[in-house]
């Protein structure tokens, strides 16, 4: 398990992506566009956001797990609930709009732990095999879970729209596929 780049090719949205693990200076010599999440500590060297980025979304918070009882002077903090939600609605936004070619790069400062946490909960959460990541990586376990679960609610919350919008039209439609590929999702 290293730092080395990981690449796992997976759908999202019924779209082929790519999404890269790396650390954040790998990140930086990575040709774009691409979408980039990029975590780091508060006591680490500040973000710089890749130049191949055509949007980022940068997170702070340590890595350590939930109940883990460490501290580095100060008590370290976990990934919250609110920036998984902002790492799910980062990647859906993303997803729908496939002006990337689907290709989202996750960086932290080591490309070990939190941004195979976070890839991982992505993948899982959007019905992708993630072993990949954690053959190669050790995803921090609670990013994970946190990203499966905000993955999750935009998913609900996303059905629950266009299953009111349809019920108000009187009608409800979904893409040929798309109702199995949603359903899929929430198994």
């Amino acid at each position: 398990m290293g730092t080395d780049l990981v690449a796992v090719d997976c759908t999202i949205l019924g779209e082929a992506h790519r999404i890269v693990v790396c650390p954040r200076v790998q990140a930086s010599s990575l040709e774009g566009p691409f979408d980039c999440i990029l975590m780091t500590g508060p006591d680490s060297d500040p973000i710089e956001v890749p130049a191949g980025a055509a949007r980022h979304l940068e997170l702070l918070f340590d890595d350590v797990e939930d109940g883990e009882h460490a501290s580095w002077g100060r008590p370290l903090e976990p990934m919250g609930k609110d920036q998984a939600m902002a790492v799910a609605d980062f990647v859906w936004d993303g997803a729908l709009a496939m002006d990337l070619a689907g290709l989202v790069v996750v960086a932290c400062d080591g490309g070990v732990s939190r941004s195979a946490g976070v890839a991982a909960g992505v993948l899982a959460a959007t019905g992708n095999d993630d072993s990949e990541i954690f053959r190669r990586k050790c995803p921090n376990s609670t990013c994970r879970r946190l990203v499966m679960e905000a993955m999750a609610e935009r998913l609900e919350d996303d059905w629950n729209l266009r299953t009111m919008v349809s019920e108000a039209m009187g009608t409800v439609s979904l893409p040929e596929g798309e109702f199995e590929e949603l359903c899929g999702l929430l198994d």
